[in-house]
């Protein structure tokens, strides 16, 4: 079977490293297989098994080896399945009532009404929501109703996303306490991914879910978790996203989530073909992928409106508690994703690089105080907006 050629790249530490990315096997399209192969292993001399050698194995092939393993990070990431669980259901929790906190606000209550009232003996006969909300719909409430199609769309979208995303790490939780022998989430917690890739490794030699070699190494998992990341790393250390913008447009603008997942759906999912290979079409086409940023510009275009409403409430609803609360300053200091990918190493897990950047935090905010000392002026400025935020 074909696999792509070997390329090197400086890792994390600063030597080379050897990547190898990895194919997914078709299902339906063995005529490149091997006999032998399509049992679930791949043999370097690529010599048949008698069928009593074959019942005598026992396989775990995964079909999409890259979909696979990132579940299986994600697993550890998270500790287990109480952890993915608590995680995805929350996330939707907190997704259904900005939805519906917003739609009611917005959608549901009278503003005109409540606005033109100037006193309290006028406000006691004022309705604060609409008697029939969807018979007086104006040009303005129809916007808010078009917009919420969209959220609700949006949402519809997390909802399957969460179920698959379940469904897996259920599926998961079985891998983990029969072939790796971790029982339970609290032991999980208590490892380190190094322990937990090395039984890995060890399964594959057991009961392989790799088919197109007979060993793995932690390099090359690492390697298949971090395919598109390491992409991403590479383009932005080759400044591909913003080496033509305009001085006047900041570089972090162009890492926000949206333009994100917007470039990674034009890029990558049209870069591999059915088998995980770089498509020819994508190496030697370049004016289609050309075309298809120009039409997720448009897109974006006519969804910068709504997003930017939907990004504003998230924001508010979610720091709203801190600005109130926090006694010191409202503003603190966080990573841009524009600085995340830029210091980011190339195999570097996310919990990895969580933790060196966490570690990273107190000296850069040492260091921001040491050149940029507390003025009178930022002090009220600060005070000002903690004021107004938390009112």
């Amino acid at each position: 079977p074909k696999t792509l050629p070997t390329q090197s790249v400086k890792g994390g530490h600063g030597s080379e490293a050897a990547m190898s990315l990895y194919q997914r096997l078709d299902d339906g399209d063995t005529s490149e297989v091997p006999e032998g192969f399509a049992a679930g292993r791949a043999f370097q001399d690529h010599v048949p098994l008698t069928p009593a050698a074959l019942a005598g194995m026992r396989w775990d092939p995964a079909p999409d080896l890259e979909r696979w393993l990132s579940s299986f990070y994600q697993y550890f990431e998270l500790k287990g399945f109480r952890g993915v669980l608590s995680v995805n259901i929350f996330h939707c929790a907190a997704l259904t009532f900005t939805f519906a906190f917003s739609f009611t606000v917005f959608f549901f209550v009278d503003w005109e009404a409540i606005l033109s009232c100037d006193s309290e003996e006028s406000c006691r006969h004022v309705a604060f929501l609409y008697a029939r909300p969807f018979a007086e719909i104006g040009p303005s409430r129809s916007l808010v109703l078009l917009f919420f199609f969209l959220f609700f769309a949006f949402w519809l979208f997390n909802m399957g996303n969460t179920y698959h995303t379940l469904r897996d790490s259920a599926d998961m939780r079985h891998y983990y306490k029969e072939r790796l022998g971790i029982l339970s989430d609290d032991i999980l917690a208590t490892m380190e991914w190094s322990e937990v890739v090395s039984r890995l490794v060890q399964q594959q030699r057991v009961t392989p879910f790799c088919v197109v070699q007979d060993d793995i190494t932690a390099l090359e998992i690492a390697n298949i978790i971090m395919r598109e990341d390491n992409f991403v790393i590479s383009l932005t250390n080759h400044r591909a996203f913003t080496s033509r913008l305009p001085p006047w447009i900041p570089p972090r603008l162009v890492y926000t989530r949206a333009v994100q997942g917007c470039l990674r759906t034009a890029i990558f999912r049209w870069a591999f073909d059915s088998r995980s290979r770089l498509s020819e079409e994508f190496l030697t086409c370049p004016r289609k992928l050309a075309s298809r940023l120009r039409y997720m510009g448009v897109l974006t275009l006519l969804l910068v409106l709504p997003v930017l409403i939907f990004v504003t409430l998230v924001f508010f609803m979610r720091h709203a508690e801190e600005f109130r609360s926090h006694r010191t300053s409202p503003f603190r200091r966080e990573w841009t994703d524009y600085g995340k990918w830029t210091f980011r190493e190339f195999n570097e897990l996310r919990h990895q690089f969580k933790e060196r950047m966490r570690s990273a935090q107190l000296v850069a905010e040492d260091y921001v105080q040491a050149t940029r000392p507390p003025t009178p002026l930022r002090d009220s400025m600060q005070r000002f907006v903690k004021f107004v935020a938390g009112s």
